[in-house]
């Protein structure tokens, strides 16, 4: 690490002790599926690792999963996963450790917008809606039904 870095480390540590990471990156991975509804959370994990393999070639082993149930039905389940690679994870947890601090909360942009829903931070906004982030090469829909993305 450059000396010019660790000077900035240093003077960050002692101005901020509150850390918040937020990932918007290519290589996280964010998909909305559609599973059973099942209760058992080893089994809702085998599921999600099914329909992610099923139609993305990764391995799961190097990423971090998360999940949020978006919407259940009588008998399936829209599941919201996030798989955020674990070199990412590293990354923040070694700045965390150079700033002495701990890492507080690790978000993703979805995140962020549920965020901004639930404290009514966005004016004028019915509980439904459709959200469209306009990225370098892409489009992303974020569909909101009932203030759920």
């Amino acid at each position: 690490m450059s000396e010019i870095i660790k000077n900035e480390i240093q003077g960050l540590e002692r101005q901020y002790k509150n850390i918040v990471y937020n990932i918007q990156d290519d290589k996280t991975i964010i998909r909305n599926i559609e599973i059973l509804k099942i209760k058992n959370k080893k089994d809702i994990l085998k599921m999600i690792e099914l329909e992610i393999t099923r139609y993305i070639p990764i391995d799961l082993n190097e990423y971090v999963m998360k999940y949020k149930e978006i919407r259940s039905y009588e008998d399936k389940s829209n599941i919201q996963v996030i798989l955020i690679p674990k070199s990412t994870i590293k990354l923040c947890d070694q700045i965390s450790k150079n700033l002495k601090n701990k890492k507080r909360i690790l978000n993703v942009n979805c995140d962020i917008l549920q965020k901004f829903l639930s404290l009514d931070l966005i004016e004028n906004f019915s509980q439904s809606g459709i959200f469209i982030e306009c990225k370098d090469k892409e489009f992303i829909l974020n569909i909101v039904k009932d203030n759920k993305v």
